[in-house]
């Protein structure tokens, strides 16, 4: 739960416009053991959610 808990704050911050990126990837970054953890979350936080365009479409993965 206190991971879920990091990453909602992470994806607040990166709403907010001034300096949200820095304070997301700080965040992540002193919860996440190893660097490369740190990357994928922030990236997956970053990265547009592609919906389908038929609601019938299973999502491409």
């Amino acid at each position: 739960m206190q991971r879920l808990a990091v990453v909602d704050a992470a994806a607040w911050w990166l709403s907010e416009p001034n300096g949200g990126e820095e304070l997301a990837y700080a965040l992540l970054a002193a919860s996440c053991v190893a660097e490369i953890t740190t990357e994928h979350v922030y990236l997956a936080l970053i990265t547009p959610f592609n919906e389908p365009e038929d609601e019938g479409e299973a999502p491409s993965l």
